[in-house]
């Protein structure tokens, strides 16, 4: 191959190597409460736990079944108030990660969607059944 080719080869690696962590960053990357209070009413991807030792969750079905308020802690330990516009999902409080996607208001956090990270209800049953099976 000529030298010129080599040159155009290794640039275009580059560019593409580039455009892809870009992206890869962008994509997956969770942001904190702080990140979100910074620009306010921005949309922004918050990974969190349910904070229940210092606060409540309040849910009232009989009031509004449409409405979930509970305080969450971000990777950083920064504790917010957060509104779920819609009804709690089931296995809420067993959850072991919040991955939220929302906007930062003056009252808080205003999640508009909303996955559980929960622990597998089968992992102790599915412990046991290989424990037996190796004596």
């Amino acid at each position: 191959m000529k030298k010129i080719h080599i040159i155009i080869l290794v640039i275009l690696a580059v560019t593409i190597g580039i455009i892809v962590v870009s992206f890869g960053k962008k994509m997956s990357t969770y942001e904190t409460f702080a990140t979100a209070k910074e620009k306010m009413g921005a949309s922004y991807r918050v990974s969190a736990v349910l904070d229940t030792t210092t606060y409540k969750v309040e849910y009232n079905p009989l009031e509004n079944s449409n409405k979930l308020v509970f305080y969450a802690k971000d990777q950083n330990g920064e504790i917010q108030k957060v509104t779920y516009w819609d009804s709690k999902p089931e296995g809420f409080e067993r959850s072991e990660k919040l991955m939220m996607i929302g906007r930062m208001t003056e009252q808080g956090f205003v999640c508009e969607k909303l996955q559980l990270k929960c622990p597998s209800k089968y992992e102790e049953d599915h412990q046991a059944r290989f424990q037996g099976q190796d004596a």
